[in-house]
């Protein structure tokens, strides 16, 4: 972002922030960007203490100039504005660093959380030395059909469409249309398995230093749903019906890693695009229809 911001604009209130934001103008890899929505909360989830301002206009186009954009702030968040854009200069979105405060909204990120509190724990108490990932969004299934996610009782989005588009007369919900991104659904950052494997082999290497390293693993590159039920429409070689529902509560328009503090530990850069992560899960859902252990099954 140019110019730098102030130190005192990190200690402020988000809410008192966001009325600042709005209008402003932010540079990310060449393409200038007005911000013309902004969305804050004073903790995540926190609607009692939450302002909406201003309204990214549904067919306009995110980028410059002067261009469009959308900021999401939490307390303390607001100290990792950190502007990304695709190749067109399209699908702003702010990338979230492994110092972002953390308040998880489920009892599974809470578990995450106490995890690396433990660990904390045990290499200031201990001695040990440990290296926490924190996984944006796996897809994807090994490339030798052998190892993938069974798509029974599946909730995150990429194995809930395959699911859906292997079920004659099944459909998805699109969980909210009317987030201010580029075609109103949520933008999130998807990584392939088989780049997390690789990302588990470097990060063992981190433990020949001291201390608790804790990295983001995931592309950087933010997709919507509507991108991915496309992206999964197209492994198939058929549609599958969508239907629009009410946002959940919890959710956020954007969530997008900043790889850069494992890039320049180890040179871990995700490869894989997200049409090799939903082609090679939907091969291996073809070739497993009932998972693992079922007759004809390759796992």
């Amino acid at each position: 972002m140019a110019p730098p911001l102030p130190a005192t604009f990190y200690a402020r209130d988000a809410l008192d922030v966001a009325a600042e934001l709005l209008g402003a103008q932010v540079t990310a890899n060449g393409v200038t960007l007005r911000i013309t929505e902004v969305e804050a909360y004073r903790f995540p989830g926190d609607t009692a203490n939450h302002a909406r301002m201003g309204r990214t206009p549904r067919n306009a186009p995110m980028w410059g100039p002067p261009g469009h954009a959308y900021v999401y702030l939490c307390y303390g968040l607001h100290r990792m504005l950190n502007f990304v854009t695709g190749p067109e200069g399209h699908a702003a979105a702010v990338l979230i660093r492994e110092d972002a405060p953390v308040q998880p909204e489920s009892p599974y990120g809470l578990t995450k959380v106490h995890g690396e509190q433990m660990l904390d724990w045990m290499v200031a108490r201990r001695g040990w030395r440990a290296v926490s990932l924190r996984y944006f969004n796996p897809v994807g299934a090994h490339a030798s059909g052998q190892i993938g996610q069974p798509p029974e009782a599946a909730v995150a989005l990429v194995p809930r469409v395959l699911a859906a588009l292997a079920t004659p007369g099944a459909r998805v919900k699109i969980f909210g249309t009317d987030w201010p991104t580029a075609d109103g659904t949520c933008l999130r950052d998807y990584v392939h398995i088989s780049d997390l494997s690789r990302a588990h082999l470097l990060a063992m290497e981190c433990l020949e230093r001291p201390g608790h390293q804790v990295f983001n693993v995931g592309t950087g590159r933010p997709h919507s749903v509507r991108e991915v039920i496309a992206a999964c429409d197209e492994a198939a070689g058929w549609r599958v019906p969508v239907d629009a529902a009410p946002r959940r509560e919890g959710d956020m328009a954007v969530a997008v890693a900043d790889p850069a503090r494992f890039h320049g530990a180890t040179g871990f850069v995700a490869t894989r695009q997200l049409h090799e992560m939903v082609e090679s899960a939907w091969r291996w859902a073809r070739a497993n229809p009932e998972g693992y252990g079922a007759k004809g099954s390759r796992g």
